[in-house]
């Protein structure tokens, strides 16, 4: 609330301060908040910034305003209703988080959009099914350059509420640029059974199918941004198939994103899902944007298939991998040698490769150290 509280203050004399009451202050804040670019030049540039260059950072500052504005008016619904619709008033990049507003708040909000629906961008985050015929009827009062995007993800919807939904998909238009229905337990035949939308629609509906802690694995995934490229995912444990396509499937959407993966126990008790886990994993090293620099597989039923498919990410000239932590695994002989080979015949970066508590003899062992003496690279065999 510091800026919306700033932005009164700027606003008021201080006579006009010692006389206002902390409503009146607020309510002053919302007015100030929703017309920046009328205020000094300081905050006439951040809100030009904001709605014109980064459309993202007007759209969070609506976000945030909004959700702040629910709080603040507790059940004061006219409150709310006035608030709202000063903070909405000819901005051009908006998205209200529909999941933070009861039910009242969320049908003034939709009423205050289809009086003035902003310009630009439209963000619409998880509101009820039920409401989804306003999402149209917005979308034809907006200007021709209006985009609109609908986000229901993860809300716990079934096929039942399909039927509400069919109000964005009834008559689809080019302002409805997305349409997020992922992370819902919703029928493949049901999904299969939604009208086609608008041919500048985007539809995303994927992994509704997949299990809970498969669902939990694939956020992990895709919700850390550029600036958490270290994916820790070595609290999931015994992950099954559908779990690690789901991994597989989610960084491959993401190539490039991160740099360290940790999968520490996390490859299942059986060969069968640790060999096809690694695999995964290796295809995904020998891709040219890859930059995963980390991998601990920690523990994790690491056999000579799994290790050989590593090997030859390792000599493809393709892996950006600096640590590898094969520690605790099933490796005996065959797989020390694939990856001995393979460090001889590579040009990679490898600096580190931790394999103690393998099934390693004395001859895997020595071939190893002589691959790794001859590249640099720290080998840890306990």
């Amino acid at each position: 609330m510091k800026i919306v509280q700033q932005v009164a203050a700027d606003t008021l004399s201080d006579a006009q301060r010692q006389a206002c009451s902390r409503q009146h202050a607020e309510t002053m804040a919302a007015k100030a908040l929703a017309r920046l670019a009328l205020g000094n030049k300081g905050w006439a540039q951040c809100a030009f910034t904001a709605e014109q260059d980064r459309p993202s950072v007007g759209l969070t500052m609506s976000r945030n305003a909004i959700a702040r504005l629910a709080r603040r008016s507790g059940g004061d619904i006219d409150r709310f209703r006035t608030s709202v619709s000063h903070l909405l008033n000819q901005r051009k990049h908006i998205e209200v988080p529909f999941s933070m507003l009861a039910e009242e708040q969320q049908q003034v909000v939709f009423q205050a959009l289809l009086k003035t629906p902003p310009s630009h961008h439209l963000h619409l985050k998880g509101f009820a099914p039920h409401n989804a015929a306003y999402v149209p009827l917005i979308a034809e009062r907006g200007p021709a350059s209006m985009k609109v995007s609908v986000d229901l993800t993860d809300q716990a919807l079934d096929d039942s509420h399909l039927a509400q939904l069919n109000a964005l998909f009834a008559s689809p238009q080019p302002k409805l640029a997305s349409i997020d229905l992922r992370w819902n337990p919703f029928s493949q035949a049901q999904l299969d059974a939604l009208p086609p939308v608008h041919g500048a629609t985007q539809l995303q509906h994927e992994w509704n199918d997949m299990s809970a802690q498969a669902a939990s694995i694939v956020r992990n995934v895709l919700d850390q941004g550029e600036d958490k490229s270290i994916l820790d995912l070595s609290s999931f444990r015994d992950l099954a198939d559908e779990d690690l396509q789901a991994i597989t499937a989610a960084m491959e959407k993401n190539i490039g994103r991160h740099s360290a993966l940790y999968l520490n126990h996390g490859l299942g008790p059986t060969n069968r899902i640790a060999e096809q886990g690694t695999r995964a994993i290796a295809s995904m090293l020998e891709h040219p944007d890859c930059r995963l620099a980390i991998l601990n597989l920690v523990a994790g039923g690491v056999n000579d298939q799994g290790a050989s498919a590593l090997a030859r990410a390792l000599a493809s000239g393709h892996c950006p991998l600096v640590k590898l932590n094969l520690s605790a695994n099933e490796i005996t002989p065959a797989g020390a040698t694939a990856l001995a080979d393979a460090i001889n015949r590579s040009h990679g970066k490898l600096e580190s490769l931790n394999l103690r508590d393998n099934l390693l003899d004395g001859p895997s062992r020595a071939v190893l150290r002589a691959a790794a003496d001859l590249k640099g690279i720290l080998l840890d065999m306990g």
